[in-house]
């Protein structure tokens, strides 16, 4: 006998609210840096309203500090919010 089971986190259900609002009244872009994979991310992204294109998947935490230093070198500002103690170092 095989059995198949998934299991996908959920985003909070402000999640999507909080991204219109940055998005359209505040007019700010908004990405999401995950050590998800590509999928899982871009199902999340859809479903609270990231562009798909906003989505980095499969980040280490270092790499989140330098996406991070990036658009901070481009002139962006930003502000970043995580969830678990990988995102630490980019909290920084």
């Amino acid at each position: 006998t095989e059995a198949v089971l998934g299991i996908m986190d959920h985003a909070k259900d402000e999640a999507a609210l909080t991204v219109n609002v940055l998005q359209h009244v505040f007019g700010i872009k908004v990405h999401m840096l995950t050590g998800d994979n590509i999928r899982t991310a871009r199902t999340v992204a859809h479903h609270i309203g990231i562009p798909a294109a906003n989505v980095i998947a499969d980040v280490l935490p270092a790499e989140k500090i330098e996406y991070v230093k990036r658009l901070r070198s481009e002139g962006e500002h930003v502000a970043m919010v995580g969830d678990g103690i990988n995102d630490s170092p980019a909290l920084a």
